[in-house]
């Protein structure tokens, strides 16, 4: 199906893609959902609506794609999303109560976007098969920021 830019942003990105596939180089496009970091910060307000699907990707994953995307001969002349996987398939507020929950920050507080941000779920399946990328679950991600938030309130 045709790509449609809901931004400048967006728009740019499919004209260099566009670029890139005409131009006969190798190439491997990544097109990366949203990078979590486990680390203390406030998320308002979320860059999502409350029912908008949502699928995050670990920063380490993300640092495995790029390295297997340059090594894999399998990964040449192929576009893959990276993001979580299924499991990491949520809507808006689904992730953002899990996130504030380890914040310990109340959930009633919490602000989302008025408009759509660059979320949805993805279809992973051919990247995760050559890249195997996706090596952290969300529950051991909100480990690792449990871990960060205390580690934050230590240096204090």
């Amino acid at each position: 199906h045709p790509q449609v830019g809901m931004d400048l942003y967006a728009e740019s990105k499919i004209e260099a893609e566009k670029v890139l596939f005409a131009s006969g180089i190798p190439y491997t496009v990544l097109r990366i959902s949203g990078v979590v970091i486990p680390m203390f910060y406030d998320p308002n307000p979320w860059q999502f609506l409350r029912d908008q699907r949502v699928e995050f990707v670990n920063r380490d994953d993300v640092a495995t794609a790029l390295y297997q995307s340059a090594v894999k001969k399998e990964a040449r002349n192929k576009v893959f999303n990276v993001a979580g996987g299924k499991d990491w398939q949520m809507l808006g507020h689904e992730w953002a109560k899990r996130h504030l929950e380890v914040l310990d920050f109340p959930f009633e507080e919490a602000e989302f976007s008025e408009n759509p941000g660059w979320f949805d779920w993805y279809d992973t399946a051919e990247g995760q098969a050559i890249l195997k990328y996706q090596n952290t679950t969300p529950d051991m991600f909100f480990e690792q920021l449990a871990e960060a938030v205390e580690a934050f309130y230590e240096e204090e």
